[in-house]
């Protein structure tokens, strides 16, 4: 069964494919995540199939070796500002429950330094070369936000990246498990009481806005219970989703206005489980839509030329 994918998903299969093979990839052109974010799965499916059958299925590893590629990307920038597994994968599958996946990833991350992943799948299952792709990818992204000594076990085999290359793989990764050595330094987070608290929440938030952000998330990084952090706010005639809704709204705003982010993917840079709840909250902030809010602007700013 055809589905959507992620167009930042497509242009990374295409970039890395591409380092790695270029003659497999002669004639395709990367899709570009500014003009659209999704894009019909279908070339996705036979670039890696042929990809596949060239160099073998451990070669499907490496693609998430090679984030670089898409590092401007604004899913990738979310993803990679994760400050910690449990963060990180908590935004994968919110990104596929957002693009509504047929596909889905169920990562368990309740042993320490370790995800034990499942793919399942709404329909026909996944194919071989999919699992591994998402394997890798996950595998790559873990790496980028700090985790050290990863490995990656797919059956009885166990790899490290520098492995991949040179190991024969015969499985189809329904089920892959990662662990790691370390726990990546969270970023620095100023504890002090300098600032209002609404400040200091709204500076929290903005540092990263990608993500699903709770009440109790929140008053944990600021060493607040949720109770305290719930009557500060008050006091100060604000509440947690007011606060929130405005520090979405900044980022959103600014996205809109000075990229050419596709407003597929706007929502869940800033942290929306789906489009509908973002263009409801924008709507109600701005009384106009997220595309007639961009449209106006970009009429504002040929005027101004």
């Amino acid at each position: 069964m055809s589905g959507f994918t992620s167009t930042t998903l497509i242009g990374l299969v295409v970039g890395a494919i591409g380092q790695i093979d270029p003659d497999l990839c002669r004639g395709i052109l990367r899709p570009d995540p500014m003009q659209a974010g999704v894009v019909s799965d279908r070339d996705k499916l036979t670039l890696l199939t042929a990809f596949t059958d060239r160099h073998g299925a451990s070669a499907v590893l490496r693609i998430g070796q090679y984030l670089d590629l898409d590092e401007e990307s604004p899913v990738i920038a979310v993803l990679v500002r994760s400050v910690e597994p449990t963060v990180l994968a908590e935004k994968w599958m919110r990104l596929e429950r957002y693009y509504h996946s047929i596909h889905r990833t169920r990562i368990d991350n309740g042993t320490p330094r370790q995800w034990q992943c499942r793919r399942e799948s709404k329909a026909d299952p996944a194919s071989a070369a999919e699992n591994l792709l998402i394997a890798g990818i996950l595998f790559g992204l873990l790496a980028r936000i700090g985790a050290k000594d990863c490995r990656l076990s797919l059956g009885s085999v166990e790899l490290v990246p520098n492995e991949i290359a040179e190991t024969k793989l015969d499985c189809d990764a329904q089920h892959f498990s990662i662990r790691w050595s370390n726990d990546p330094a969270a970023l620095s987070e100023d504890r002090s009481d300098a600032g209002t608290v609404n400040d200091r929440l709204a500076d929290l938030l903005a540092g990263d806005i990608g993500l699903g952000w709770k009440l109790g998330e929140a008053a944990r990084a600021m060493a607040l219970s949720d109770r305290s952090l719930q009557r500060r706010l008050g006091e100060a005639g604000r509440s947690f989703s007011s606060v929130l809704r405005r520090a979405r709204m900044r980022r959103a705003t600014h996205l809109l206005t000075e990229t050419a982010t596709p407003l597929a993917e706007i929502g869940y840079c800033c942290g929306y489980a789906d489009q509908a709840h973002f263009q409801r909250d924008f709507r109600r902030v701005s009384s106009v839509t997220p595309r007639s809010f961009r449209d106006v602007a970009r009429q504002s700013a040929a005027i101004v030329q």
